[in-house]
């Protein structure tokens, strides 16, 4: 089967090696932009059953799918899409996060905002010529790809590990969902990954 930046093709039930051409969608093709992830997005309304739609990220766009695939895809109104796709994450009750062209945004099944605007700095750095401000190095943009992102429960926060002048994830950002307020930790050393342990 043909494939491309921007297919999105799925695999027959039990057989690792079969894939059907009648189970591949091209989500807007030739539009320039590669497929960057995706996430389930569960939408929970009273007195009705779940919902699980796959939300599909590429570059500077995202797409809602809902069904088999190919059966009803719509473009989500937003010009924010996914630049590092181990940051992508669902956090139930709020949305999915995940580390756009922008900043970092959230998207809650109806409206894609920005969430980072007050970290500006800590992102895209400052700059070095203005004696007022102390200088802030921004993340390393060729290797802002291999950003790894987690979170917890309770609280419910987000945390994303990225790169700052080299491949190590070095910068770590951690949103409080609850207090909608940032921290940011520079290590001395990089971390490989991030991943949440659940303890029972």
């Amino acid at each position: 089967a043909q494939c491309g930046p921007s297919s999105l093709h799925q695999g027959a039930m039990n057989n690792r090696n079969d894939w059907p051409a009648a189970d591949q969608v091209f989500i807007a093709k030739d539009d320039g932009q590669v497929g960057m992830g995706m996430a389930s997005f569960t939408i929970v309304e009273t007195g009705i059953s779940p919902t699980s739609v796959l939300i599909l990220f590429k570059n500077y766009s995202a797409y809602q799918m809902t069904g088999l695939i190919g059966s009803a895809i719509h473009k989500v109104k937003t010009d924010l899409g996914c630049i590092a796709p181990r940051t992508i994450q669902f956090v139930a009750g709020f949305g999915i996060i995940r580390l756009t062209h922008k900043g970092f945004a959230l998207y809650n099944g109806v409206d894609d905002k920005l969430i980072s605007i007050d970290i500006g700095p800590e992102i895209f750095g400052t700059d070095p010529l203005t004696p007022t401000a102390d200088f802030i190095e921004k993340l390393n943009n060729s290797a802002i790809h291999l950003g790894w992102a987690t979170q917890t429960q309770d609280p419910p926060m987000y945390i994303d590990a990225l790169p700052v002048e080299d491949t190590s994830l070095t910068r770590v950002f951690i949103f409080d969902l609850v207090a909608k307020s940032w921290t940011i930790c520079d290590f001395p050393f990089g971390l490989g990954c991030l991943q949440t342990l659940y303890l029972s």
